[in-house]
């Protein structure tokens, strides 16, 4: 499985949109502004 890194700002929708794809990974982190 792969890990993933997450870079968000603002409201975070593009976070949600990975959440909600289910896509078979892990999220190792998540970094915000």
């Amino acid at each position: 499985m792969k890990s993933i890194v997450i870079l968000i700002s603002g409201r975070g929708s593009n976070m949600r949109a990975l959440l909600e794809a289910k896509l078979p990974c892990r999220i190792a982190a998540v970094i915000s502004n």
